[in-house]
């Protein structure tokens, strides 16, 4: 078994996937919800993601700083830094109000750093284009983001191509799917019933506030 399937299993089984009826932060309704923030309580569980995440940023392009998008992405984004030896930046997601006043924490040049995104969960990839959009009008250089879990929802990929923004996901919502079926954590009624979760046309009737950060 890989180290994406290990994950896989491990985020089920710490509760970070919950099936039911619920309204995204996105306006979207789903079946499935992703709540990857249980994991800070659980350091095995972010060192396997973080070695994950180290294999990818092994092979891209120099990356002057990391940023991740807050919150659930903040620890992981820590770690990775540490690990890799690679400066960090924060974006706030308020401007100070007192001291300094900023907006982006952290050191980095005018026109020349180069920013890598990370995020936890996609879905119409606001998120990253709202943080990258920040850091450029501050003259940051930014064109990929890595996200952990991708919920495959076509707009996503839209709006980050729009934005010149390239996308690398650890683990997309099919193939977690794939192997909680073939684990056992679900049946396979389940597994059709959620298939389609990530598509453009799936809702569900009922919904319940469940927005993530």
């Amino acid at each position: 078994m890989g180290k994406e399937s290990e994950l896989i299993l491990a985020l089920f089984d710490v509760g970070a996937v919950k099936f039911g009826s619920f309204m995204l932060k996105s306006g979207i309704q789903s079946p499935i919800y992703f709540d990857l923030r249980v994991i800070i309580s659980h350091p095995k569980l972010m060192e396997t993601i973080c070695e994950i995440l180290e294999d990818v940023v092994g092979g891209l392009k120099p990356t002057d700083v990391i940023c991740g998008v807050p919150y659930t992405a903040l620890p992981l984004a820590t770690i990775l830094s540490v690990r890799q030896n690679i400066p960090m930046i924060i974006k706030r997601k308020e401007q100070k109000e007192y001291g300094t006043g900023k907006l982006i924490e952290g050191e980095y040049t005018e026109g020349q750093t180069n920013c890598l995104i990370l995020e936890d969960v996609l879905t119409t990839g606001s998120s990253i284009v709202d943080t990258a959009l920040v850091l450029r009008d501050h003259g940051i250089l930014v064109g990929t983001a890595i996200v952990v879990l991708n919920r495959n929802y076509p707009a996503a990929d839209e709006n980050l191509m729009k934005h010149g923004i390239s996308l690398i996901s650890l683990i997309k919502v099919d193939e977690f799917l794939e192997v909680l079926f073939t684990s056992g954590r679900i049946t396979k009624d389940r597994r059709l019933e959620l298939t389609f979760c990530g598509g453009p046309n799936h809702s569900t009737c009922s919904a319940r506030e469940a927005t993530k950060d």
